[in-house]
């Protein structure tokens, strides 16, 4: 069988497997929390990592904590002029994972950890910077199927619009370019991914182009099984804590129901109280009255 590095991209209704890929996705508190603990290997390990390889696993750019980034958004918003405030479910990072054909994966991992390394690092900072935001997390990825890494950028640009707002036509499609740019430097045989619309013209469906088999994934693009697996781990835990914070503001609110109406009877007895209060004093001027013209 002929080696896929020998064998040219050529013009498919497949995905290229010499090319690299990125994907990104909105991110809210609670979903950036899953992220955090994904990438870093926070807390439990998803079953498909392999656990001896974990220390293989190299941080480029720690996160900081996500409420630090949260207010930035904030602040951003309001220098913006924007008047609204930000949604509790707004996304807080946008995350964002870079992987490889099995053909470009294969290339990619001839070179020096150093040299893979600094080709991520220039791709992630490039990518905030077309996108006008900061890069705030970078870490690469060892113990799966396949070398990948993942990064996260602030949701909010500098004009305090958010990545989504400001991302227009064709951004996904820069992105992709930009990729096969940086990658290209560190290794002359690493391509860009077909285009949907020369997938298409070449014969796919077009659902194929939207829609790839689990086989695909593992072959070409394997962590994106892992990234579903993950995403829909992270949507399992928001939903826990979505309830469980639902849960707390109903027994906190059954407090301040508890709280008020104490409050209520107090302010009824207080009300009562002035009333007997203030007859008492009119009669008690009327008898002074009465007895100052009987002497």
């Amino acid at each position: 069988m002929k080696d896929v590095l020998d064998a040219p991209a050529q013009r498919s209704r497949t995905g290229n497997p010499r090319a690299v890929s990125v994907r990104m996705e909105a991110r809210s508190m609670s979903k950036a929390k899953g992220t955090r603990r994904h990438d870093f290997r926070i807390g439990k390990v998803p079953d498909y990592v392999n656990r001896e390889r974990i220390h293989l696993n190299r941080t480029l750019l720690p996160m900081r904590p996500l409420y630090q980034i949260r207010d930035e958004n904030a602040g951003l918003r309001r220098e913006a002029g924007r008047q609204r405030a930000m949604k509790k479910n707004a996304a807080v990072i946008t995350a964002g994972i870079v992987t490889f054909g099995h053909g470009a994966a294969q290339m990619f991992e001839t070179l020096p950890p150093d040299r893979q390394d600094a080709a991520f690092r220039e791709l992630a900072i490039a990518i905030a910077a077309e996108l006008n935001t900061a890069l705030e997390s970078l870490v690469v990825h060892l113990d799966e199927s396949t070398i990948h890494a993942h990064f996260t950028i602030r949701s909010y640009t500098n004009m305090g619009l958010a990545v989504s707002e400001a991302s227009r036509r064709g951004t996904m499609a820069r992105l992709q370019d930009l990729a096969a740019e940086i990658m290209q430097r560190y290794h002359p045989e690493i391509e860009r991914g077909h285009r949907k619309r020369d997938r298409i013209e070449a014969g796919a469906d077009y659902a194929d182009t939207i829609h790839r088999s689990v086989r695909e994934l593992h072959h070409d693009l394997p962590a994106e099984l892992e990234a579903l697996r993950q995403r829909r781990a992270e949507e399992q835990r928001a939903l826990a804590e979505t309830l469980s914070e639902r849960a707390a503001r109903q027994t906190e609110m059954g407090g301040i129901l508890a709280e008020r109406d104490g409050l209520d009877a107090e302010l009824s007895f207080a009300r009562e109280e002035l009333q007997f209060r203030t007859a008492e004093l009119a009669r008690l001027k009327e008898d002074e009255k009465a007895h100052q013209a009987s002497t």
